[in-house]
């Protein structure tokens, strides 16, 4: 009877290894699987804070005459009526 139970624990913990064995790469791959998981949800978030800055910026170019005369100045050189641009030459060298 006591060597029965010597070779009880030895088949539960030969069963454990296998166990282990078998499942060891299926863990790597689920892990691996959970860092796609989380790099696809921050990638989500980021794009979603960039489509809201983008949305903004559409509805103020639909509404704001301001902001559309600011962005027509900054990117494309329009002047008003009566304004002049002048060029400045650096002469410190």
């Amino acid at each position: 009877m006591k060597r029965r139970r010597r070779y009880r624990w030895r088949g539960y913990l030969l069963l454990t290894l296998i166990f282990i064995i078998i499942s060891a790469p299926r863990t790597i791959k689920l892990l691996k699987c959970f860092q796609k998981l989380q790099f696809y949800r921050s990638e989500i978030a980021r794009l979603e804070r960039e489509n809201k800055i983008l949305e903004e910026k559409i509805n103020r170019l639909k509404t704001d005459p301001y902001y559309i005369e600011k962005i027509a100045r900054e990117n494309y050189g329009l002047l008003k009526d009566g304004e002049y641009i002048f060029k400045i030459k650096d002469v410190s060298n």
